[in-house]
């Protein structure tokens, strides 16, 4: 068995590695369906933890110069990707592309960047093929740290079948849940009934949970395939009718060098309240 200092790392790895999800998600506050391109020059860009604030000032439709906020990936993980400060300094010219937010016509998600001099990036890492991973010592166990393993299509936006299993209870905090104005604290007072930023949350993908939710996580090693392997089991009887389908995550082994969060803290609808 790893001794408790690595169950640490390990911990700490995983937390890295699926730190997009754990704060809120993506689906309540934005719409895939309604993709933005948005073009014009940087004001500021805000590298924070768990989210980053992309400020941009573009001309609309109308011809009235606007600003346009827009959020991503924590700077941890943008930074893995070669979207920087230093990138994206004041004045900057870029085109984004991404999400548009479901309440504010001048907020969104951002996923591509996109420069004058033909440079593209995306907030997920490079597309198409990929250079071969750096060669590791096969595991034995599950010491060490390790990275979540890619996997097609995925995304916190997806259609949401446990919608259709709601009980009663479920369907008035659906009803009352409005995450425009959720701020840090009072998601906190909220909990009981919107708490789509805790730990077990980051699974629900989207939806609300009561406090009666529990989630039960079994890790295994493939020793073969060399993948930590977690599975999932949630189930909400306050809110839901039924059981949610198991989740399975699977992550590959990493050299990656665990660094500070510098977490900030922040409300879900805006940037850094300075």
């Amino acid at each position: 068995m790893p001794s408790i200092r690595n169950l640490a790392v390990l911990a700490a790895a995983m937390g890295v590695a699926t730190i997009a999800e754990a704060h809120h998600s993506f689906a309540p506050h934005f719409d895939i369906k309604k993709p933005v391109s948005i073009s014009g020059k940087v004001v500021e860009f805000e590298a924070r933890n768990p989210h980053s604030y992309l400020r941009i000032q573009a001309v609309d439709e109308s011809g009235r110069t606007e600003e346009y906020v827009c959020e991503s990936h924590g700077v941890t993980q943008l930074s893995r990707n070669g979207i920087t400060p230093a990138l994206l300094k004041p004045g900057t010219e870029v085109r984004i592309e991404g999400s548009r937010s479901r309440t504010d016509p001048h907020r969104c998600f951002f996923t591509d960047l996109y420069f004058p001099d033909g440079r593209s990036l995306n907030v997920n890492g490079q597309k198409g093929p990929q250079p071969a991973p750096v060669s590791l010592a096969a595991r034995r166990d599950i010491t060490g740290t390790w990275l979540l393993a890619p996997r097609p299509g995925r995304g916190t936006s997806d259609p949401q079948p446990m919608m259709a299993f709601l009980t009663n209870a479920g369907k008035v905090a659906v009803a009352r849940y409005d995450p425009s104005r959720m701020t840090r604290r009072s998601a906190a007072i909220r909990s009981r009934s919107a708490a789509c930023g805790a730990h077990p949350a980051r699974h629900c993908r989207g939806l609300l949970h009561s406090a009666a939710l529990t989630s039960v996580e079994r890790v295994y090693l493939d020793a073969a395939r060399q993948r930590l392997v977690v599975e999932i089991t949630l189930k909400d009887p306050e809110f839901f009718t039924r059981e949610f389908d198991p989740w399975t995550l699977e992550f590959q082994p990493s050299d990656l060098k665990l660094e500070p969060f510098n977490c900030s803290p922040e409300g879900v609808n805006g940037t850094i309240k300075k």
